[in-house]
């Protein structure tokens, strides 16, 4: 007996396995347009007033069969006889940190030289292979006065369900999803984010980086202002995805499918194609219960019962 038993167990159980459609994550919610208010006073930038000389992108890995990020930004071009020329750069030396905070992206890069005084001394912390070492350099006033950056909005639909400019020496919430992780904290829209986690944020592109490593739900510090005001600090639980089961069969047997939305879904035991033994289907408030095909009753009934 105990062998029979095995030998029926068995495919079962295989069946199972083969049968059994895993979670699917619902979709992200989409994130509102910028009120055009909070988007009129982003657009006074500050124009650089100093000259460095070095042009610099992402320190990313250059392969897009393995792209990784890693720390610091690679210098790309130093023009002759410019500051980063005089101290030694040269292309492919990577700056780890400017004034003595870390740098991970161009935007923040640019930031921090702009916040310098012409003819000031800036520490940078340099790597060029293996070592790494600090050079003072002395930036100089620019020759001519540059145009002020063109910034572009860069949206995060993952962790903060916000639209980020920079502006006001952080970064802007141009806009956020009333039931997303900043609405719910009280931050609202206009709000300038100085710090995340005590560490300074100068860019959208280093915002988004800091939080898109983080799990979805994890909880983080805040530090935000709106203009002209004190700041604060604000607790805030970046947005997790629900996980919700679409599919789940085991052929003849059992089975159940629900739409991503939630908003409809069916229960079936013993389907035997033209005929089952139970079966269970909801469409919003509706429900439809039906026993060996003929026996049927709704609550709330609506399309489905109209079907029948």
């Amino acid at each position: 007996m105990r062998s029979i038993t095995r030998r029926i167990h068995a495919p079962l159980l295989g069946l199972t396995l083969l049968s059994f459609t895993a979670c699917t994550m619902v979709p992200t919610r989409p994130i509102p347009e910028p009120l055009p208010e909070v988007l009129a006073w982003t657009q006074a930038q500050p124009v650089p007033t100093v000259f460095f000389g070095a042009e610099v992108r992402e320190n990313d890995s250059g392969s897009l069969d393995d792209l990784f990020f890693a720390p610091g930004v690679r210098v790309v071009t130093v023009a002759d006889g410019s500051p980063a020329a005089q101290v030694g750069m040269r292309a492919g030396d990577v700056v780890l940190q400017l004034a003595g905070e870390e740098i991970n992206d161009p935007d923040s890069f640019e930031v921090l030289l702009a916040l310098q005084v012409p003819d000031s001394a800036l520490i940078l912390q340099v790597q060029r292979g293996d070592a790494i070492f600090e050079i003072e350099a002395h930036v100089r006033e620019a020759a001519m006065p540059a145009s002020p950056p063109t910034l572009v909005a860069v949206a995060e639909p993952a962790r903060t369900l916000a639209r980020w400019i920079r502006g006001g020496g952080g970064v802007v919430i141009l806009a956020s999803h009333p039931e997303g992780p900043l609405a719910k904290s009280g931050i609202p829209n206009g709000a300038i984010v100085t710090h995340l986690d005590g560490a300074p944020v100068r860019s959208e592109r280093a915002l988004v980086r800091k939080v898109l490593v983080k799990e979805p739900g994890t909880d983080v510090l805040m530090t935000w202002h709106m203009p002209s005001n004190k700041s604060q600090e604000t607790h805030v639980t970046l947005y997790a995805p629900d996980n919700r089961l679409l599919e789940a069969t085991l052929p003849v047997v059992i089975g159940y499918i629900s739409s991503a939305d939630g908003e409809s879904s069916t229960l079936y035991v013993g389907d035997l194609w033209l005929i089952w033994l139970f079966k269970y289907q909801r469409e919003g408030r509706e429900h439809h219960y039906s026993f060996l095909r003929f026996i049927t009753w709704s609550t709330n009934e609506g399309l489905l019962g109209s079907e029948q």
